[in-house]
């Protein structure tokens, strides 16, 4: 029984790495007007139409039922080593990076270097109050995973 076991794991290890591995080829995919865009451009404007869209939708919600609060006038507290080695092991691999182009696997490659170059600059942002400008950047991946059909519209 085992074996048997054991060639299903393999089986499905290997259908795994045959799918990571697999060409999506050249999609196409509908625009705002639901006309198929075939060339590099008219893929580009259709994306850049769709969430300029869909990140600056407003949504209805009722703006005076959110109670107001004061913010709290605490001291920051100290960041330890310790706890930027903890925040980054919990944090997933295989991420795209921000600007900086540092990958999480990096930091933890790197281990305790990595940590010590951190913490100054983050114990500087934590009681400064100021969070840099790159931090501020959001990156949107696109990633057509093969099913159904490539849609750039919000239906």
């Amino acid at each position: 029984m085992i074996e048997l076991d054991k060639k299903k794991e393999i089986i499905k290890v290997a259908k795994q790495m045959m799918k990571t591995n697999q060409d999506v080829g050249e999609k196409c995919g509908r625009d705002d007007s639901r006309s198929l865009a075939f060339t590099d451009d008219a893929k580009k404007k259709a994306w850049k139409s769709h969430y300029q869209r869909l990140l600056n939708e407003e949504f209805d919600c009722n703006k005076t039922s959110f109670p107001e609060d004061n913010p709290m006038q605490v001291p920051a507290i100290r960041i330890e080593k310790e706890m930027l080695t903890e925040a980054v092991n919990r944090m997933k691999n295989d991420k795209t990076p921000g600007p900086t182009g540092m990958f999480i696997e990096m930091l933890k490659a790197d281990g305790d270097a990595s940590i010590d170059i951190v913490t100054d600059p983050v114990r500087a942002i934590i009681h400064g109050g100021k969070v840099p400008l790159d931090w501020q950047v959001c990156f949107i991946g696109n990633s057509f995973k093969g099913k159904g059909e490539l849609r750039f519209e919000v239906t």
